[in-house]
């Protein structure tokens, strides 16, 4: 599914796999701080989805998940970078009230516990719990989602400028209704809460409400508004308000290319700047285009703005570009892929320093496969990362994982 659901890209059925490859193993994994802004500040998310497993439909299915990672830099340290080999065991379930999703009301959902080792920092040895509950109820016009997700993390966090422990509870509804024959009204309320154990000063409570429409101007075409307000409370940057009129845009031309887009303006205010409403720009892109046999080419544009964890009386705004190719094997794809992003600090109230913003790049290479009559699977992961800014570090990954369904 190119377009997932606004609060989240990864399906509540699937929170089992992402809870499995949970450590700073993959591209994007060091994000954990950002996954606030995801949920509530972007019109469009730019992950990639995961892929999906048909043989998950059929009422309850059990499996494993399995992941290895030696990490040359655990910790994102500027100086005498420490190494690390995270061994991470998920067994998972999860139930499907309508497998063939003919029924006008359907539940789904999904428990993995993370079973965590490290072989250095035994401290850090633990259990990561991850958890979602969906209901959804659809009609021939009407449609309406209810959500409940929760989810443990223990990775390192760029963000944050260390190793953190810590956990993302989010719940909320979104809905829609098919006006006319190519007019949709679309509907959604999120609430995002963070917290850290460890690593950083503290999390952050998130709530947005959307209104908006969709016009099929063709076929392939959809554009319409949107209207989105959001709050923030943070300890350490105060409340933040922003309200955001957003233009939204989707391409679908048959299996080949698959676009979506958003842009906006957004005027914001924090309690510890005053009551004035500053302009802002918002948007976001993701995109697939498979522009020859087995190839095919991934996009992203990502902005998000979250409290900082770590320096009181700032808020990042994170701008990214991602990109990746992906060849389609006989069994199996080979994906390399490029990041590159920019996180710029700004003062919210009284600081006693200049943070100075943060350049960051990543590269990747992912072989997957599936295994055993597409019953398990296996994937391998080599990563480089680079930061320049605020603190100059570098770490590279290597990670071999297997999942496993029942």
């Amino acid at each position: 599914m190119l377009f997932p659901r606004p609060h989240s890209s990864i399906p509540p059925w699937a929170s089992f796999f992402f809870a499995a490859v949970s450590v700073a193993s993959l591209p994007g994994a060091q994000d954990f701080t950002l996954q606030l802004g995801q949920s509530t500040y972007e019109a469009v998310d730019s992950s990639l989805p995961l892929e999906s497993v048909d043989a998950i439909k059929g009422g309850i299915a059990f499996g494993v998940a399995s992941n290895v990672a030696y990490d040359s830099n655990f910790f994102i340290a500027e100086n005498d970078p420490e190494s690390e080999l995270t061994t991470v065991v998920a067994p998972w379930m999860s139930y499907r009230s309508d497998p063939e999703s003919s029924a006008p009301l359907s539940i789904v959902a999904s428990y993995a516990p993370s079973l965590l080792a490290y072989a250095k920092h035994s401290e850090f040895n633990g259990i990561d719990h991850s958890g979602a509950l969906e209901f959804m109820w659809q009609t021939h016009r009407t449609s309406l989602t209810a959500h409940v997700d929760y989810s443990e993390r223990s990775l390192a966090d760029r963000v944050a400028g260390t190793f953190v422990e810590g956990s993302i509870f989010s719940y909320g509804f979104d809905g829609g209704y098919q006006l006319g024959p190519r007019t949709r009204l679309l509907s959604r309320w999120d609430a995002v809460m963070t917290d850290y154990d460890t690593g950083a000063e503290g999390g952050a409570d998130a709530y947005i409400t959307e209104l908006g429409g969709l016009w099929d101007a063709s076929e392939r075409l959809s554009v319409g508004p949107a209207l989105r307000y959001s709050a923030t409370d943070s300890d350490t940057s105060g409340d933040r308000e922003g309200i955001a009129l957003i233009m939204k845009a989707r391409y679908k031309s048959r299996d080949r290319l698959r676009l979506a887009s958003s842009a906006g303006l957004e005027f914001e205010r924090n309690s510890r700047l005053g009551d004035d409403w500053e302009p802002s720009l918002v948007g976001g892109l993701s995109g697939d285009y498979r522009f020859a046999d087995h190839w095919i080419l991934r996009i992203g544009v990502r902005y998000a703005k979250v409290p900082s964890p770590g320096f009181s009386n700032y808020q990042v705004n994170d701008l990214s570009f991602t990109t990746g190719l992906v060849r389609e094997l006989g069994q199996g794809s080979l994906e390399a892929g490029a990041g590159f992003g920019i996180a710029d600090y700004e003062a919210v109230g009284t600081v006693s320093a200049t943070v100075p913003k943060e350049e960051y790049q990543n590269y990747y290479l992912t072989y997957r496969c599936p295994i055993f009559s597409d019953r398990a699977s296996f994937d391998s992961t080599i990563r480089a990362v680079t930061s320049e800014g605020q603190r100059d570090w570098s770490q590279w990954q290597i990670s071999t994982g297997l999942r496993i369904e029942f």
